[in-house]
């Protein structure tokens, strides 16, 4: 059933979706392994920039959810 939701995007829209999700999830967890052996201001630093990329993944499932919504309910 979920991949009948994913009939619903234009599919350069979810391959774009996709990409940059997967892209920042990543970075998230490179900066956070990244600053662990590191100082505590360079780490903490990192994890200020964890937090910016956890920002864009919560904006990317918000665009998909938005997306997924408004076509189906038209």
């Amino acid at each position: 059933m979920s991949n009948l939701k994913y009939q619903f995007f234009i599919k350069s829209e979810l391959y774009n979706l996709m990409s940059q999700f997967k892209r920042a999830s990543v970075s998230i967890a490179l900066n956070t392994v990244e600053g662990q052996g590191d100082t505590n201001a360079h780490f903490n630093r990192l994890l200020q920039v964890v937090l910016d990329w956890v920002k864009e993944c919560v904006v990317y499932a918000t665009i998909a959810k938005r997306l997924y919504f408004r076509r189906t309910r038209f």
